[in-house]
């Protein structure tokens, strides 16, 4: 009888570690409710701020199975929240690495730097940035992405019904000199400023990238005043194909 015991539970013990293990690919982040004392596996459970999350979190999800953080509605922000930036997302070099970053609604998720740093450091092969606003980023010690500074490593970045706004001294979206693909879906670039010694303010497409945009609106990005640079709202760089 014990042992017929022993083995019951060792079956379902079994049983939960697969099912732990099957749904740590969902990460939950809660700006409002959240704790950094929690384990992030559910709304219930999530983790107060973005940059906990990212250290916790190493992205190894299949396209099939992607590795999905949840970001519930709230500002995400040093005074809201406690955050801190940059936000660093995904990792390159795992062939499987498919990971997202999914917000509540660009109108409800509001990712602030509040000018301390750029917003959002992405390294990765495939994933997706989607339904959340990028703000207040500031790069002001170089030349990179204040909203977004983006590196594909060979696959594809999508950003998706997002909204870059009034990002300071380094673009609201820049892409790094390396083959890739960036697919941007309803999305809209708007107020965003570019840095004194670089082209484009919204959007900067370096070399060797291949770039898709639909239903997307680039509005209102300035350049500093300096006749050597262009491009306020589209810069594109040799050898890069958009469509």
């Amino acid at each position: 009888m014990k042992a017929r015991a022993f083995c019951v539970s060792f079956i379902l013990f079994a049983s939960l570690m697969i099912s732990i293990t099957a749904t740590a690919t969902d990460w939950y982040v809660d700006a409002v409710n959240g704790s950094d004392n929690n384990g992030g596996t559910s709304l219930e459970d999530a983790w107060k701020t973005l940059k906990h999350a990212t250290s916790q979190t190493n992205y190894t999800g299949t396209e099939e199975e992607p590795c999905i953080m949840h970001v519930a509605p709230g500002i995400y922000s040093p005074s809201a929240n406690g955050e801190t930036f940059p936000l660093a997302f995904f990792h390159a070099g795992i062939p499987e690495g498919y990971g997202e970053l999914r917000g509540s609604g660009s109108d409800v998720t509001i990712i602030d730097a509040e000018g301390t740093n750029r917003v959002l450091q992405l390294t990765l092969d495939n994933g997706t940035v989607s339904d959340v606003t990028i703000t207040g980023g500031d790069h002001a010690g170089g030349t990179m992405g204040g909203g977004i500074s983006a590196y594909c490593a060979g696959g594809t970045i999508h950003l998706e019904r997002c909204v870059v706004r009034d990002n300071y001294k380094g673009r609201g979206l820049d892409t790094a000199v390396h083959p890739g693909t960036y697919i941007i879906t309803d999305c809209q670039f708007i107020n965003n400023n570019g840095p004194r010694d670089g082209s484009g303010a919204g959007i900067r497409i370096n070399n060797m990238v291949t770039m898709k945009m639909a239903n997307c609106l680039v509005a209102n990005n300035t350049i500093y005043d300096d006749p050597r640079f262009v491009g306020g709202g589209l810069y594109i760089a040799a050898d890069t194909y958009v469509r």
